[in-house]
């Protein structure tokens, strides 16, 4: 919407709930993203200053809005949503997204399923509460996809707050007491007052499509294209400004 406005173009964004910023606002609470909530908080300014963007808040948007306000274009960024393991007892388990802000449903014992990223940081988030975490992946690696300096800063604080890890290794049940988990030469239980699924999430893929052909020009951008990162998101939108 910035880098629209900013070439002269008139805009007109929609979110579905009552704030900008999506998923970046998941990470409000936490004391080590701050930076991330200037960030968010920062656009929002922007985006508020510019007289070229209108925003509507409380209403998703759909093929019928566009066909109403007849645009020259269309910047679909509808973004992913959790993916929801096929793990025998799932419904045991809290999905990511709904922890955060609502911390104090969590137990004191936790096991958190996924080791990328999301699940890097709720364990630490969740330890610097007073919980404890473990944290149970299936690949080698703990953050495997993250940089090399995150990944080292992931793990120099994962050791601060004793957030204990399990890598190769598979939660195969989920239950009210806890998850059977399988690593290569057996099978063990956790005990668990909370079990927190953080198995990545997939893009808006039918939400995004249904705008295909809405307009002369329609864009994707950010995790409706790839559920990856903000600085993807970022540059996926700024782009998008950049070639209309």
């Amino acid at each position: 919407a910035i880098s629209c406005a900013d070439r002269g173009h008139y805009v007109v964004l929609y979110e579905k709930t009552g704030k900008l910023g999506g998923q970046a606002l998941l990470s409000d609470g936490m004391w080590f993203k701050k930076e991330m909530k200037l960030f968010h908080e920062y656009l929002e300014h922007q985006v508020r200053k510019r007289e070229r963007i209108t925003v509507v808040l409380n209403q998703a948007a759909t093929p019928e809005t566009i066909e109403e306000n007849d645009p020259d274009a269309v910047i679909v960024a509808v973004g992913a949503k959790q993916i929801v393991p096929p793990i025998p007892g799932i419904e045991n388990a809290k999905m990511a997204f709904d922890v955060f802000g609502h911390e104090d449903e969590v137990g004191k014992k936790v096991v958190i399923v996924g080791g990328g990223s999301v699940g890097v940081e709720l364990g630490i988030h969740l330890n610097g509460l007073g919980h404890e975490s473990t944290i149970v992946e299936m690949g080698e690696y703990i953050a495997a996809n993250a940089q090399l300096t995150e990944r080292t800063a992931y793990i120099n604080t994962m050791n601060e707050y004793k957030v204990k890890t399990m890598t190769e290794t598979t939660c195969t049940e989920i239950t009210d007491k806890g998850v059977w988990v399988k690593d290569k030469e057996d099978k063990k239980f956790l005990e668990a007052d909370t079990v927190i699924i953080c198995a990545g999430t997939k893009s808006l893929t039918e939400e995004r499509d249904q705008f295909i052909d809405t307009a002369f020009d329609v864009i994707n951008v950010g995790d409706c294209v790839d559920a990856s990162s903000i600085v993807h998101a970022v540059h996926t939108g700024f782009n998008a400004g950049l070639t209309l």
